[in-house]
Order: C-alpha cells, then structure tokens, then sequence
C-alpha cells in the first residue's frame, strides 16, 4: 500500500511523462526515459532476475504516449491537477513520429489524428495523413473512409472523393452501410448527384439501406433543385423502409426537415399538410426544426393563416421561427402584420439579423416607403 502523498510506480512515471510532453519536449526524450527505466520499476512487488528492459515494454509505453499526445487520457488517470494542460498535449507532429515508427501502427490512433484535423478544420491535411498510414502500411477501416469522405465533402473534391470511391472498392467495403453512406453523402455535397442516385440504387440492391440513406438521397434531391424527385423518393420511403426504422424519433425529425423544403419548392401544400398531420400524430411538432420548416412551407404557399397558427401554438421559438413570418407576411402581401411582427421582435429584444432587415427592406420597397429604424 501507498502511504502518505507517495505515488504508485507507475503513476509516478505517469506523472514524470505527463509533465515531458506538457513542457514541449518531443516523444524522443519520453522513449529514451522508457527505454532507461527498469521493468521493476513498473513492477516492484515481482521484480525479474534480469532488469533490463523489454522491448515490449518499450512498444507499450510507445503506445501509451500516443494516447497521451492524442485525447491527453493521462489528466483522467492522475487526476484533475492537471487537467488544464491536457490542451497542449494535442502535437501531431509528435504523434505523427511515433506512429510512423510502429509496425503496424495501431489505425485506431490514425482515426483520432484525422478526425481530429477534421474537426479544426483542417481538411486537407487530413487527406494527407490518409496518404501517410497507407504509406507506413497501415489499411483504413470502416471508420478512415467515412472521416476522409467527410473532409472531400465539405472541401469539397470531387476528384479526391471519387478516388476513394475506388478504395471503398477495392477494401471490401461495398457492404457496409456506414462508408456507403458516406459516400453518397459526399457526393451530394460535392453536386453530383448522379453519382450519388447511382451509390443509393447500388445500397438498395444491395438491401443494406436504412433511414439515413434514403434522408440523405431527399436532401440532395432538395438541394440539388430536384424536389419533385425529393417528394417521389420520399413516398417510396415509408413502404421500403421498414417500420422500427422510424422508431427513432430524431430519424423522423432528419426526415420532415429533408422533405417540407421539396414541397415549399413545389407548393405543394396537399403534401405538406399531410407531413403536418405526421408530425402532430408522431409527437414530432414540438421540435424546433420540425416546427420552423412547416411555417416556411404554409408561408411558401401563400397560407399564412396555417403559418400562423404553427406559430402561436409553437412552445419554443427563435429567431428563424419570426424570421419565416416576417418574410411570410411580407411576401404575400401582408406588409402590415409584417411590421406588427417585426416591432414585436424589438419589443421582446430578438436578435434581428440580415434575413429579418431583408424582408422588411422588400415590403418597404414594394410600398415605395423609407425603412424605418
């Protein structure tokens, strides 16, 4: 047992490492103490004949360096003391370094590296280190290919995002819904939508489709400036899909939300009526988004009564929500209740933006009048 403040051998090393990689030093200096220090003393109630280190050892503590490096896991184990530091451990350079000496490097800290730069924005670069793990040998696996389609998504790159198109290929993961998805997706963003319809038809085929192929084909369709081909899709949708898929309470709300822009598009306010009526029955039109995108499809279509009552019975409100009446009403000629909305907004302090300034400039415009502020 430990007496007093005395730390454990191994948290002490913890400690010991923990403050090298916080004071800027790289991983080097933390393999070379690793590489100096005894196995007794990780282990000092069985110490062996032979002191020495182990190389597996060396490959453990490796290991656990990139762990701290990565998601700093060392601030859990060694408690909240030092916890404030655990942002300056994020050095991808030093991970990089160690990762590239491992073989095979673990993927699963390539993931977090990629993920990562993804997360900062850091698009590009984390294509390249998808180059890199290929090159020290390492192959993606099903969650690589979802990160690198995501980034050739929102660059977005259609040249690079076909390429792994190939490797999805190539790797065997045709099969898989996750990466498949993926890849719609990124074709979607990217604009090429009959790249996208062609991966959804091959999901389908291939009876690996769920909820959030069919929801991420309408949104491209919508996006794309397609929505009658949303509305179709999105028939075909409740009787291919099975029923427990829409169990799923935010999967049904992704689904409204996709579809009632196809419909405001189309003013198509037949179906948008019968998507409200889903969306009361479901429970669903409490939520926000739910909400707002039905006030947009009744304003859409010249409804504004309907917009108005979605509006008076909604719980929850914002900016978008007083946004969608304004415009409503400022687009269908009610510039009067427009501006009786809009001095409502100033009234309960609401954050006016360019959308809201936007639609009073056009009723004022369309009235020949000066704006007011």
């Amino acid at each position: 047992m430990v007496e007093g403040n005395k730390k454990k051998p191994i948290t002490a090393f913890l400690h010991c490492s923990f403050r090298i990689l916080c004071s800027g030093l790289c991983t080097t200096t933390f393999c070379v103490l690793a590489e100096r220090m005894p196995v007794a003393f990780l282990h000092p109630s069985n110490p062996p004949a032979n002191p020495r280190p182990r190389p597996s050892l060396i490959i453990t503590v490796t290991t656990i360096t990139i762990f701290i490096i990565i998601i700093g896991i060392v601030a859990v184990i060694i408690g909240n003391e030092h916890r404030s530091l655990v942002p300056r451990l994020r050095r991808p350079v030093d991970a990089l370094s160690v990762l590239e000496r491992l073989s095979p490097s673990p993927v699963l800290w390539w993931n977090l590296l990629i993920r990562q730069d993804i997360t900062d924005g850091r698009l590009d670069h984390s294509l390249s280190l998808l180059r890199r793990m290929q090159l020290v040998g390492t192959r993606p696996d099903h969650f690589t290919l979802p990160f690198a389609l995501k980034a050739c998504g929102e660059l977005p790159s259609y040249r690079r995002g076909s390429s792994l198109h190939g490797m999805v290929c190539t790797n065997g993961f045709k099969s898989n819904v996750f990466v498949c998805n993926s890849l719609l997706a990124m074709y979607a963003r990217c604009g090429a939508l009959d790249e996208a319809r062609r991966v959804f038809n091959e999901i389908v085929v291939g009876g690996i489709d769920d909820l959030i192929s069919w929801n991420s084909m309408v949104a491209a369709f919508v996006k794309g400036g397609n929505p009658r081909l949303a509305l179709e899709l999105f028939a075909d949708m409740a009787s291919k899909i099975p029923n427990k898929a829409f169990e799923n309470r935010r999967s049904d709300v992704i689904s409204l939300v996709n579809i009632l822009p196809a419909c405001a598009s189309l003013r198509a306010y037949t179906q948008a009526k019968e998507i409200h009526g889903y969306a009361i029955r479901n429970l669903l039109f409490s939520d926000i988004f739910v909400g707002n995108a039905i006030i947009d499809v009744y304003a859409k279509c010249g409804v504004m009564e309907g917009a108005c009552k979605v509006f008076n019975t909604m719980e929850v409100k914002d900016v978008v929500s007083w946004n969608a009446m304004v415009t409503g009403y400022s687009q269908n000629g009610n510039f009067d209740d427009a501006l009786e909305l809009f001095e409502k907004m100033r009234e309960d302090n609401i954050a006016l933006n360019v959308v809201t300034w936007s639609a009073m400039i056009a009723g004022y415009a369309q009235r020949g009048m000066a704006v007011r502020r």
